[in-house]
């Protein structure tokens, strides 16, 4: 038996400073999950960060296929869905898209979805792959201490390595990514978190520290990394948790980290165990540089002001920052802009950094913000434009206009060598409309990719 695990392209979101770096890790988690369980099973992951939709279309040779799913590439996962039922291939689909809205998505994707899994999904896999396949599969408990850590020797991490190199080359560094948890608190504790977070599962998890090392190490000595992105929602939510990981630090690994944090997390105390760890680089969500629009993001302790006083602290610690900036929250007028983008100056200023996240507020499924939305426009559809999400949130959300907080987005992005964003080149609303269709039973979309235009859309 094979299994292929695929991450449909971005298509025309692949101009950020991230594109192409980090490797789908869920599927190769996926993958060594089975490979423990299954040991007779061939498992494949292609990744649409460095193969086209077509492409991967065209190396459909499996009889189970398993899609990666988020706002982005949902559209290309359809493509992909369909070219693999049209093979005879069985058909589970699973990520943070996939598990916001599943009962939409069967609705109006039945014929094409053999299962639908929401959470984690290493052990649907395998129960699949024994002949268990349930329409909807719901797996909300992560089990990171239970299982294997992820196996890269399932992708050539050198791609993704040389790729962050490319994208990052006054940082000079070996990078690659691991999650030392999962889930975040203050989603738990207010029951959805901030205004515009989708990404975080209901429960939180911290990976035993003795678990951690042991992958970094295998990611020093085998593959020559020095810097290790931790893409968990924050390193810093558990205190204990972080004190017990750097005394658990071996003497004789020593990799730089670059970590995310909160505003309020922050601290001297936690500097300090930050830079036993070897950490330089910290990603803090700054949300905006107006007091009142800030209070909007629903994000709790921080301010404008205070993420200036920590970007201080974090410099005179010799830790760099990328900040985190989204336009359009409630509320938001140009005035409310202009502060922002002022307190960007000001943490230029202070820090010098050469990263920067900056985008609109888009209310993706799953988000607080989505539900608000919801209030107002109704969403009948599984196919999501996000340019289209933007401009319903802007008219319905904030004074500010989409021209003026585009504008501004821009602007922001202007003071950082490496940006961020989520932002689409191509204006085409040709693929959504022939996605309606996709369920027919027709071979549609080879026609569709072979076209000369540009038509990747969300």
């Amino acid at each position: 038996m094979k299994v292929q695990l695929i991450q449909p392209s971005t298509g025309d979101y692949r101009s950020n400073s991230r594109s192409g770096c980090y490797p789908p890790l869920g599927l190769v988690s996926m993958a060594t999950y089975v490979r423990e369980h299954c040991p007779s099973v061939e498992v494949e992951i292609l990744d649409g960060e460095f193969l086209s939709d077509k492409e991967i279309i065209s190396r459909l040779d499996t009889d189970l296929v398993g899609l990666n799913t988020n706002t982005v590439t949902y559209p290309q996962a359809l493509l992909i869905a369909e070219a693999a039922k049209e093979r005879g291939s069985k058909v589970t689909m699973g990520g943070v898209y996939a598990s916001a809205i599943p009962d939409l998505i069967l609705e109006k994707r039945s014929n094409l979805i053999d299962s639908l899994v929401v959470g984690y999904g290493e052990k649907p896999l395998v129960d699949m792959i024994n002949g268990k396949f349930e329409k909807l599969v719901i797996n909300n408990q992560p089990a990171f201490n239970s299982m294997p850590y992820p196996d890269r020797s399932f992708i050539d991490l050198e791609k993704y390595v040389s790729k962050f190199r490319e994208s990052h080359p006054t940082w000079n560094f070996r990078g690659t990514h691991m999650f030392t948890n999962v889930g975040c608190k203050w989603r738990e504790k207010t029951n959805g978190g901030c205004i515009f977070c989708s990404r975080s599962g209901p429960v939180t998890s911290m990976k035993q520290p003795e678990l951690i090392w042991k992958e970094v190490r295998e990611l020093v000595e085998v593959y020559g990394i020095d810097y290790i992105v931790d893409f968990s929602d924050s390193i810093l939510q558990d205190i204990e948790w972080l004190k017990a990981l750097v005394k658990a630090k071996p003497e004789d690994l020593n990799p730089r980290w670059h970590v995310f944090g909160r505003i309020d997390e922050i601290n001297l105390d936690v500097l300090k165990l930050l830079k036993q760890l070897n950490c330089n680089h910290i990603f803090v969500g700054i949300e905006s540089g107006d007091p009142k629009i800030f209070g909007e993001t629903q994000k709790g302790g921080g301010s404008p002001e205070a993420s200036l006083r920590m970007a201080k602290l974090m410099s005179e610690f010799c830790i760099e920052i990328t900040p985190s900036y989204v336009l359009g929250l409630p509320g938001e007028t140009e005035e409310s802009l202009r502060n922002t983008y002022e307190h960007a100056e000001l943490l230029k200023d202070i820090t010098g950094f050469e990263e920067m996240f900056c985008c609109q507020l888009i209310p993706f499924p799953g988000s607080i913000a989505y539900n608000l939305l919801k209030k107002n426009v109704a969403f009948n559809s599984d196919i999501l434009d996000i340019n289209d999400l933007k401009k319903r949130w802007a008219k319905n959300y904030c004074t500010a206009s989409l021209q003026t907080i585009e504008k501004y987005i821009d602007k922001l992005l202007n003071l950082a060598k490496y940006k961020i964003t989520i932002k689409k080149s191509s204006q085409s609303n040709l693929l959504p409309k022939v996605l309606q269709s996709c369920t027919k039973k027709q071979n549609i979309f080879q026609g569709i990719l072979q076209n000369k235009q540009n038509v990747t859309c969300i």
